[in-house]
């Protein structure tokens, strides 16, 4: 069985070309239909059909405007996934950790998605990785995200770096300030039935083992049990997983503000 946790960059960067999508009438004369589609290049496998106002950003391109500012910044790209060739995500980390309170350390990310299927909008995310474990394993989570449709009249598709810059800038501050409250305030019932409801329900069994074992007497540690999960029982290759990954860190400290 392959390691889910394998991956290559070239998996994702593949070219990919547009398309018309056109017909022919009963007088043969060409008709536009407002569709054009996204076409695999090397491959000619057609990976979607999309209207006339999808505006195709490349992995390619996405990747390298990253790549270029966070290896500038001290980042090392650490993972990068394709999903059936519609959707891509990558995952840059940086190597100074932030310290926070009891010896706990969490390592900033820059994770960029971008789509081919008009299904999700191009994503820069600023997280972090704690780390967890003795042997190492550490588990991630998102902070920030800045979200952009794949629309021709969306002009900020024009300034991707300017974006990626500012994500960047406000790890730290958003990061401490969701410490800060999420480690005060004790969650109640109405909370962990709530983290059960963001699981599938094959990962019961653990989440209630961990929580048996590690009762939450605060929002953070209600957070570590739902980031403990997602290390321990889920599969990363899976969009869902990621999509989980993503929501955890914003739901969790929406409860400890309410």
């Amino acid at each position: 069985m392959q390691n889910q946790n394998s991956w290559k960059v070239e998996d994702t960067l593949f070219p990919v070309k547009e398309v018309p999508a056109i017909w022919n009438n009963e007088f043969a004369q060409v008709a536009k239909t407002g569709y054009k589609f996204i076409v695999r290049e090397d491959t000619g496998d057609v990976i979607s059909c999309v209207t006339d106002d999808y505006k195709l950003v490349t992995n390619e391109s996405l990747f390298n405007s990253t790549d270029k500012i966070a290896t500038k910044l001290g980042g090392t790209l650490v993972e990068a996934r394709n999903f059936n060739n519609k959707k891509v995500s990558y995952k840059w980390r940086f190597k100074q950790p932030i310290k926070l309170s009891k010896g706990e350390e969490h390592k900033p990310e820059i994770l960029i998605r971008n789509s081919y299927d008009g299904t999700s909008e191009i994503s820069i995310m600023a997280g972090a990785f704690r780390l967890v474990c003795s042997n190492g394993m550490v588990i991630g989570t998102i902070l920030d995200n800045t979200t952009n449709r794949h629309s021709i009249w969306n002009t900020s598709l024009d300034n991707v770096e300017d974006m990626i810059n500012d994500s960047v800038k406000r790890i730290t501050s958003i990061l401490t300030e969701g410490y800060n409250t999420m480690s005060s305030g004790k969650p109640n019932q109405k909370h962990i039935k709530g983290l059960y409801k963001i699981f599938p329900t094959q990962a019961n069994e653990q989440l209630t083992q961990y929580l048996i074992s590690n009762k939450p007497k605060t929002f953070w540690d209600l957070y570590n049990a739902g980031t403990w999960l997602l290390s321990h029982a889920m599969n990363r290759k899976t969009w869902s997983t990621n999509q989980i990954e993503n929501n955890l860190f914003k739901t969790v400290n929406q409860w400890a503000k309410a």
